[in-house]
């Protein structure tokens, strides 16, 4: 077979659908990569829900992320319960001008509120939010819900200019947010925890203004309000909390005492206010942290798969093993976790290496859903906060290298489980968090 030949997609592991999501509900994200790993090609097909193709490489997934092969396909979409939003189909998963028009108006507000507030502001949210932190009286059980109280009050502060401090209403509201299946008949009880986010929001000084931020918007005010919810109750807060769960188990478990100790020196750095540069200049400067926070986002990626698109039209999708035909209206996903460990690209992929060259994980990196290099548009579906995103992750990073932790359970992680996106098998738990200066 030559290089120019054109490969039909095979079909890999059991023709029985049921067998195929009992492997991905009890092995998760170890599942999918064991098959990939069973065969040679790096794109297949999987009969899940529906008959999938996986692009499980850098070449391959490219096509996921370009307009012009693929459309967001709302497949994922049909497990969110748009009640939890009024009935408002977010834009991520939307298309054509309905998506532009919403994303618009959703970086006019992320643009609107970095000329508010800067990042040694988010600094001060974040240092408040940990000293805040009580582990006492067997609190650090859920230890994790003060990750996610942290994660909440840096988005809440980002995005709508306050904190709310309403972790427990957002948990509410997000356990609800998710449907096991397509017919979800109305809870009575989402309502009330709809109403209680949304009037929470409504007292924000981001909503209080959308009339003077998007004077020209077609969306209804609630409509806008609603879309900021999502924006932080669905793509920020959660992915902050598990990326920071990570940070701690992959601080804790996959570095010398030397490394940990670099990371230490550099955030009192960064911490030091008498020198003649600027915190943003500092945080800028710290390359160690940066690999850091690089490496979770490559080997901790809160995704079971990737980003879906449905083919627009037949072409042929270029890979590292051969060139695949595509045809049109093919379910299409990313595999995140292949494409992050690509052992032509990564030396001892597996491994956090404190080593590597920031630049190819960077230009590796599809984490945010487009590759982390690619501008976002109105047009794509690339997250316009991803770079904060990083900050905020480099800024609690350093700000736990002066705590003092005694953390009781097991940080491993075996990338089986197909519910748990933070990245340990088991919920950590901590019996002392003490944030020392």
């Amino acid at each position: 077979m030559t290089s120019e030949e054109i490969k039909e997609v095979k079909n890999i592991g059991s023709w029985f659908r049921l067998k195929n999501l009992i492997g991905l509900k009890n092995n998760g994200r170890s599942f999918l990569y064991d098959l990939l790993k069973s065969q040679e090609d790096t794109v297949f097909k999987l009969y899940m829900g529906e008959e999938t193709t996986y692009a499980s490489d850098y070449v391959s997934a490219k096509y996921l992320y370009e307009e012009e092969y693929v459309f967001r396909e709302p497949f994922i979409g049909k497990y969110f319960n748009t009640n939890m939003l009024g009935g408002r189909k977010p834009s991520m998963f939307c298309n054509g001008e309905d998506h532009a028009t919403k994303k618009a108006d959703t970086m006019k507000v992320l643009e609107y509120r970095m000329e508010k507030i800067s990042l040694k502001d988010l600094n001060d949210v974040i240092e408040s939010e940990m000293k805040a932190i009580d582990v006492t009286k067997g609190k650090g059980n859920n230890f994790e819900a003060c990750l996610e109280n942290v994660a909440k009050c840096v988005a809440d502060s980002l995005i709508l200019g306050k904190s709310l401090h309403n972790r427990d209403d957002w948990k509410d509201w997000f356990d609800s947010s998710l449907k096991m299946f397509n017919f979800h008949p109305w809870n009575f009880g989402e309502a009330a925890d709809r109403d209680r986010c949304l009037n929470a929001m409504k007292q924000t000084p981001t909503v209080q203004n959308l009339d003077k931020i998007l004077p020209e918007t077609t969306q209804t005010m609630e409509g806008e309000t609603f879309e900021l919810m999502h924006n932080v109750h669905f793509n920020c807060t959660p992915v902050l909390s598990w990326l920071m769960i990570s940070c701690i188990a992959r601080f804790t478990d996959s570095l010398t005492e030397d490394e940990r100790q670099s990371l230490r020196d550099e955030a009192s750095l960064l911490f030091r206010e008498e020198t003649d540069s600027t915190f943003e200049e500092r945080l800028s400067k710290s390359e160690k942290i940066d690999t850091f926070i690089l490496e979770i986002i490559r080997l901790n990626t809160p995704h079971l798969a990737g980003t879906y698109g449905r083919a627009r039209k037949d072409f042929v999708m270029e890979s590292k093993t051969g060139r695949y035909q595509i045809h049109k209206d093919d379910l299409l996903c990313t595999f995140v976790y292949a494409i992050h460990r690509d052992e032509e690209v990564f030396e001892d992929p597996f491994k956090l290496k404190m080593t590597r060259d920031r630049k190819i994980i960077e230009n590796q990196n599809v984490c945010f859903g487009s590759p982390l290099v690619m501008e976002p548009t109105v047009n794509n579906h690339k997250c316009p906060a991803d770079r904060v995103m990083i900050n905020v992750l480099k800024m609690f990073l350093a700000h736990f290298t002066r705590c003092d932790v005694n953390i009781t359970s097991d940080v491993t992680c075996s990338y089986t489980s197909s519910e748990r996106l933070a990245c340990t098998d088991e919920p950590l738990v901590v019996e002392k968090f003490v944030y020392k200066e």
